[in-house]
């Protein structure tokens, strides 16, 4: 049973819907399963017709699937029946027909790419087959296409540019910065892999992620600066916090684990735990939520709101000495 984004993929609808680029290369193995089942079904067609297709709805589906399929396993090997033209893809069934497949939305894509000479043309014919089959060529297709950011494996080359919600399978190393290069800019990065912890590599050091749990990092162009605090505790009043997401959303929550029980604060950036059990945390709006009776804290807090570059604060970090440093967009307040 193959999953993505938490739903079984049953048919073609189901996998154009629910398609991640990074969760189907994670699961690679059980989609050639999945293919292979299809691929099977059709040869015992022959004497089965009803059951000809299951996953696919017709041919031209089938012998782009086919094909995808024997990329798939072996990358490295020439496609045979297929060729690429500058408009089109073309594939030669098993009686001797052309099927002809528009690239559409691809064109330009495939173009540019291969200016670039970055990846070998059987990795081009291998990616446009993924891309077809989802109906990214399509006009009204939702799919992202994005050829220049993958390797042949589908992991991220060096140049990948890290997005806003990074939705991980695997684990991540970040390239690092010492000092800022402003506009700064915020990204959460998340373990969308539901079997195993991913690590985040961020220098010298790593923070385990459990599946579906994040961390906040903040960027300079595709250089990371600084990862924040995804967990934060207070042993004496027994309250912990944890950054997380839920189902399909990308968007951080704040899990809130007290002895009464657990509360969610949706959309949290940062967070930090004071001594006296009292939590400390932004949003992703850039708001700053605390116990006001602390009288330092507020304090502290209230002196840097008065800044004009505050009302552009992407997150905080508390640091072992109990500052806190604000980051802003094109600012750091320490």
């Amino acid at each position: 049973m193959v999953t993505l984004q938490n739903v079984i993929i049953l048919r073609i609808s189901d996998f154009r819907r629910f398609f991640d680029w990074g969760e189907f290369w994670a699961k690679k193995e059980d989609f050639i399963s999945l293919f292979r089942g299809e691929i099977n079904r059709r040869v015992e067609s022959q004497t089965k017709p009803q059951e000809e297709y299951y996953f696919v709805d017709n041919d031209a589906e089938f012998y782009l699937m086919q094909k995808l399929y024997e990329w798939l396993i072996n990358p490295n090997k020439e496609l045979q029946r297929i060729k690429l033209d500058s408009t089109e893809l073309k594939i030669e069934n098993n009686i001797g027909d052309t099927l002809v497949y528009p690239l559409g939305r691809l064109q330009s894509e495939i173009e540019n790419i291969k200016k670039q000479n970055q990846l070998t043309n059987k990795t081009i014919v291998g990616y446009t087959l993924l891309y077809l089959l989802l109906g990214a060529n399509e006009r009204n297709s939702s799919i992202v296409i994005d050829f220049g950011s993958t390797s042949n494996n589908g992991s991220k080359d060096s140049g990948y540019e890290i997005k806003e919600f990074e939705a991980r399978w695997d684990d991540v190393v970040l390239d690092k910065i010492d000092q800022p290069v402003f506009p700064l800019r915020r990204c959460i990065i998340i373990n969308k892999n539901q079997s195993k912890t991913i690590s985040v590599t961020f220098g010298g050091s790593s923070i385990l992620l459990r599946p579906n749990e994040c961390v906040v990092g903040l960027f300079c162009d595709n250089k990371c600066l600084q990862l924040l605090d995804n967990v934060a505790s207070d042993y004496d009043s027994k309250v912990s916090l944890k950054l997380s997401v839920k189902g399909t959303s990308l968007m951080p929550i704040c899990e809130v684990h007290r002895s009464t029980g657990i509360q969610y604060i949706e959309s949290v950036a940062s967070i930090a735990v004071e001594a006296d059990g009292s939590i400390v945390y932004s949003t992703m709006n850039g708001d700053i939520c605390y116990n006001k009776d602390c009288f330092s804290l507020d304090l502290r807090i209230t002196s840097f709101k008065e800044k004009e570059y505050s009302k552009d604060l992407l997150a905080f970090k508390k640091d072992s000495s109990g500052n806190y440093i604000f980051y802003c967009k094109n600012k750091i307040n320490y």
